[in-house]
């Protein structure tokens, strides 16, 4: 295998009651300043950066709905480990 084929391991599942910030609602992106674009772009600095600041509040978020940037119309689930 090349070093540089990326593999990923696709899944798809539903969470119920789980408290989450969805980066795919354009007002949560205008509330926090942030694309979709930067949420997809291979700069991984603002999702971190929007990570960090979240789990700063583990009372109230277990995690986010982000836009894939892996597949196109897709979305990434990150669940806090809190």
């Amino acid at each position: 295998m090349s070093p540089f084929e990326v593999k990923r391991r696709m899944s798809e599942l539903r969470v119920a009651g789980l408290p989450v910030v969805d980066f795919l609602e354009p007002e949560t992106r205008a509330m926090f300043g942030v694309t979709e674009r930067a949420l997809i772009s291979n700069n991984v600095g603002t999702a971190r950066k929007l990570t960090d600041l979240l789990r700063e509040r583990p009372d109230r978020v277990g995690g986010l709905i982000l836009p894939s940037a892996a597949v196109p119309g897709e979305e990434t689930l990150v669940v806090f480990r809190e």
